[in-house]
């Protein structure tokens, strides 16, 4: 709800209750609440499917206004000095860093590489390119990536890892042991949803008790079905063939959250 107020000029929101909609983005649907980002603004003007990003964090408020400020920010950054000096926007919201140790003769393959693990990590951990060269950091000779976690006091770690899949991998087994670590403090989406439908039903009673008084029963109907729409207030609900397909909506340019 928040967040869809406050980036509602972003992004268009939809919601879903349909469990077959998350089988046309997952073979294997996972139970609990689902957010996916549809990139169809880089697609605007193209036919055929946008992109998609799942997101791999718990899902809580804070976290998604988290994630849909590194969606509008840059793919990722570039440093020329050592990470201990300079702050990065990843570091400012306490998300983890990979570090690419790039090098003048490997520059453009590096730029490539984390243009990719921009993509496949959004959300999970920032990617920043680290001009070793011109940063003057002493690394060790076998170190090809650094790591570093989403907390202020977390120290750099090198490492060598051969591929990008070795790098997202490792940034998964990370995140899933800080996801076990932390104590869900922030309220997730769907119990969010249940309490504030809650709060929605115990204001239609009372309302509903005043209208009785008043005999106007019928204006009290309509008055809820014009607050509460597909069942969560201020939501609007998207057939998801109109949504995915974006072949109408690319011409827009427009991107997508997408709520189960």
């Amino acid at each position: 709800m928040e967040g869809a107020f406050i980036y509602g000029d972003k992004f268009t929101f939809a919601l879903s209750y349909n469990g077959d909609v998350l089988k046309v983005l997952m073979e294997d649907p996972q139970p609990g609440p689902q957010v996916w980002y549809l990139h169809c603004q880089e697609k605007a003007g193209e036919k055929g499917m946008c992109g998609a990003t799942l997101f791999h964090q718990s899902v809580s408020l804070i976290n998604l206004l988290r994630f849909f400020k590194l969606v509008l920010g840059p793919p990722f950054v570039e440093m020329h000095v050592p990470p201990n000096q300079s702050e990065t926007p990843f570091h400012a919201l306490d998300l983890p860093e990979v570090f690419l140790l790039s090098h003048r003769e490997t520059y453009k393959y590096d730029v490539e590489m984390a243009s990719k693990l921009a993509r496949a990590l959004l959300g999970s951990a920032g990617i920043v390119l680290l001009h070793c060269d011109e940063a003057g950091m002493m690394v060790p000779s076998n170190a090809n990536v650094a790591y570093r976690g989403g907390k202020k006091d977390d120290v750099l770690h090198f490492l060598t890892l051969t591929s990008p899949e070795a790098v997202i991998n490792y940034v998964r087994l990370e995140e899933a042991q800080m996801m076990k670590k932390n104590d869900r403090s922030h309220m997730p989406v769907q119990q969010y949803f249940e309490q504030y439908q809650n709060e929605e039903d115990r204001e239609d009673e009372d309302e509903e008790e005043v209208y009785e008084e008043e005999d106007d029963d019928d204006e009290e109907e309509e008055r809820r079905k014009m607050r509460t729409h597909c069942g969560v207030s201020f939501f609007y609900c998207f057939l998801f063939s109109c949504v995915y397909s974006c072949d109408r909506e690319q011409q827009s340019g427009i991107n997508y959250i997408f709520l189960f």
